[in-house]
């Protein structure tokens, strides 16, 4: 498959559209010099606004150019070099803050396209929604969870990350907090028209007053879904009077994207083309790739794309081979007039009148001079393609051999760094598979494919597991939990994408579902007393002796603070509405700690406690954290409490942060995976006592940790089977009543079961 990229830009300030791109999108095909793990690749790059501090345009041009180098000089993988350009704009904006006294801050949408893949990473109130395979997607996934620290407001930038697979017409659009404003309905209708000029007339219409966008279509080298006319495919920044063409980019020139390596392959190498005087269009013809095997990482350390050196000898190999072919036709030719000459000797034409019942038919003749050559024709070329197909193995297995030994070396070094450690098995594990693909009967290929991947599991401080598919829930889920009740047999899902509970009923092992349940327990739009549930936030169990309206029931939250509970003993469900505080702003998880109900709200920076008075959630809540020194919570993504009242908090890049009364303690990892933990998206407290740990999901890594409460990562598993499993991790809980723990993981739309 080929495809082509579209490119268009949305920039609008003061309500007003200019006919320019924004000064800190860029976008970039790999430079002359880049490493081999990045000739292959394409930045797109959006520098957004942020902060009060004004800016030059300049400003965002130039951190948008820091990004690129930093990127293409990158010699680790696409997810490291991300962070590394990241890294990078964020020490540029400092460093720029420290000599100037300026208080500049900036967002950041970094894109990358690597043969049929698509590599994004965020920063600062930042968002993507895409049109992928017909289905809309966001990231992140939550729009609520847009808001991350600014880029220049910390010496660690936050950071979030996504992968996905590339298919003709996937568009994506890149947008800072302008973008964040436009209704969700707008959004899916933009996208949903499948024409990049239809997209910029709507967003420019439904934008505010400043937005800053690119939108990006890859489509077939036909371009079927791009405009007719004129010849430049694509217009930017067009308003309704000047649309299609006064609001154009230029060509894109040297200064903007640099010149394609000359010794890249054609079929892989990504190209720039260039239409006309206003085109804005960026042509990329990529060369057909295998899919990843079973046991490709989330990010793939290098591409799964033919090198440059190997993509020369496969051309050189495809001349021979047509070489070869017009050979043995002229030889076909010559064998097929030597074959009929010699039976027009051997079987001459009958003479005229003569019935003596000898003669061979014509048709014979004929269809003997056509059957030989072909078979001749099928043996003699099946050992050419044989051949040129054993060539290829052998190319691969020597470079997968080599790549093997560079790890192995470099791990015998007691010195060596542990994140060069991974990214050297990355390389080895990619060009393994490259040759298994080849030839999954070879021995020594398929042991050093084995050998790479527990040397990652290794460096990821995982071990694989057998895992139990136990139930799957409606297609695009979004999944939280689960919850499992107290007598250990009903455990309750949160699907937040359908606004619905599901209850299902586990056997007395808890390790198959009996009773499997279609219809939600609790649902948006239900009406719950006077009340109407809205969009749920979040599910847990509460006890004796609590707030709401039942006991011993499921607790869910809706974002207006409707507390709905429900207990199959003494169904529907039923609620409560929580008053209020007037900063509640948005609620992301909920927990309980003896009677008290807390809500995280992440927008308010603030952790809300209900107390019952009278046996009922009837006052206005306490602010957890008082004073002026205050938490930044805008990245939390879910919280616990131990049995001691410690509060632990997760954020979207990893970290955990711990708070007693209110004040914070140390909390540090130790023995975490090399890379650390950077897309945390769960977290469960097993405040058995046997069995006393958290347990952390972070989805990068694609595992399940478990964690001491002084932050030492002591185990941590991935699927031994099922291995694509744990690709889209949401949750996790975690039953140790019968002395040992059953964990049950969700991710994408299933339920799993990790058994001890």
């Amino acid at each position: 498959m080929k495809l082509e990229a579209l490119l268009g830009h949305l920039f609008v300030v003061g309500g007003r559209s200019l006919s320019s791109k924004p000064p800190g999108a860029l976008v970039q095909v790999a430079p002359r010099r880049a490493h081999r793990t990045r000739e292959n690749d394409t930045l797109f790059v959006l520098i957004t606004p942020a902060g009060q501090a004004q800016v030059s345009a300049s400003f965002y041009e130039n951190l948008a150019k820091v990004a690129s180098e930093n990127y293409f000089k990158s010699r680790v993988g696409v997810t490291g070099a991300l962070r590394e350009a990241f890294n990078a704009i964020n020490a540029a904006i400092q460093e720029q803050n420290q000599k100037q006294a300026t208080d500049y801050r900036a967002g950041a949408l970094l894109m990358v396209k690597r043969g049929e893949e698509i590599f994004l990473a965020r920063s600062g109130t930042t968002l993507c929604v895409s049109r992928q395979a017909g289905q809309y997607v966001t990231f992140p996934d939550d729009p609520d969870m847009i808001n991350l620290m600014p880029l220049g407001s910390q010496t660690n930038p936050v950071l979030e990350f996504a992968h996905y697979a590339l298919q003709a017409n996937d568009m994506f659009v890149l947008g800072d907090a302008g973008l964040a404003v436009v209704t969700d309905e707008m959004l899916q209708k933009a996208t949903g028209t499948g024409d990049i000029n239809q997209v910029l007339e709507i967003l420019e219409k439904a934008v505010q007053r400043q937005a800053f966008a690119s939108v990006v279509q890859f489509v077939g080298p036909d371009g079927a879904t791009a405009p007719a006319a004129p010849p430049q495919s694509v217009v930017t920044n067009a308003t309704p009077e000047t649309h299609p063409e006064a609001g154009s980019e230029a060509i894109p020139t040297a200064e903007s994207v640099a010149p394609v390596e000359p010794t890249q392959s054609p079929d892989t190498a990504p190209m720039v083309s260039e239409i006309g005087p206003s085109s804005d269009t960026v042509g990329l013809e990529i060369g057909e790739e295998a899919p990843p095997p079973a046991l490709s990482r989330s990010e793939p350390s290098i591409p799964s794309d033919t090198p440059a050196e190997e993509s020369e000898q496969l051309g050189m190999s495809r001349t021979m081979v047509v070489t070869v072919l017009m050979l043995i036709s002229n030889a076909l030719a010559g064998i097929a007039r030597a074959t009929n000459a010699a039976l027009d000797r051997i079987l001459p034409e009958p003479e005229e009148g003569r019935r003596d019942g000898k003669v061979v038919p014509m048709n014979v003749v004929a269809l003997i001079a056509i059957v030989v050559p072909t078979i001749i024709a099928i043996i003699v070329v099946g050992l050419v393609l044989s051949e040129r197909d054993t060539t290829n193995f052998e190319q691969y297995r020597t470079d997968a051999v080599s790549a093997v030994e560079e790890a192995r070396t470099f791990g015998q070094d007691t010195n060596s760094d542990p994140k060069t450690g991974l990214e050297l098995w990355n390389i080895a594990l990619t060009l393994t598979r490259r040759a298994y693909n080849e030839d999954p009967e070879d021995s020594e290929i398929r042991e050093m494919l084995i050998e790479a991947q527990n040397n990652i599991d290794r460096y990821d401080r995982v071990r694989r597991i057998q895992i139990t598919k136990l139930r799957e829930f409606g297609e695009n889920a979004d999944l939280r939990g689960p919850i499992i009740s107290a007598n250990t047999v009903d455990i309750y899902t949160l699907d937040k994408a359908r606004g619905a509970v599901f209850h299902d009923t586990l056997d007395t092992s808890g390790t198959n579902i009996i009773q499997e349940r279609d219809i939600a327990v609790i649902q948006r739009g239900m009406r719950v007393r006077e009340f109407t549930v809205a969009n749920l936030v979040d599910i847990e169990w509460i006890g004796n002796d609590g707030g709401a309206d039942q006991d011993n029931a499921l607790a869910a939250l809706d974002e207006n603070g409707l507390l709905i509970t429900y207990n199959p003993t003494f169904p529907p469900a039923t609620g409560i509405q929580l008053v209020k505080p007037p900063t509640w702003n948005r609620p992301v998880a909920i927990a309980l700690w003896r009677q008290n109900f807390y809500v995280l709200d992440a927008g308010a920076n603030q952790v809300w406690r209900y107390e019952p008075i009278d046996g009922a959630y009837s006052e206005q809540p306490s602010e957890y954290f008082v004073g002026s020194e205050r938490p930044n919570l805008t990245g939390a993504v879910d919280f616990a409490i131990d049995d001691q009242g410690s509060i632990y908090i997760l954020f979207g890049d990893g970290s955990l942060e711990k708070y007693r009364g209110g004040q914070p303690e140390t909390f540090d990892w130790f023995n975490a995976p090399v890379d650390g933990f950077t897309n945390g998206r769960a977290l469960f407290i097993d405040n058995n006592p046997i069995s006393y740990s958290l347990y952390v999901v972070d989805r990068v890594h694609q595992g399940v940790y478990k964690v001491s409460f002084g932050g030492e990562v002591n185990d941590g598993y991935k699927p031994a089977n099922q291995l694509n499993a744990f690709d889209n991790l949401t949750g996790v809980a975690v039953d140790s009543s019968r002395g040992y723990a059953r964990m049950y993981v969700l991710s994408g739309n299933s339920l799993y079961l990790i058994s001890p």
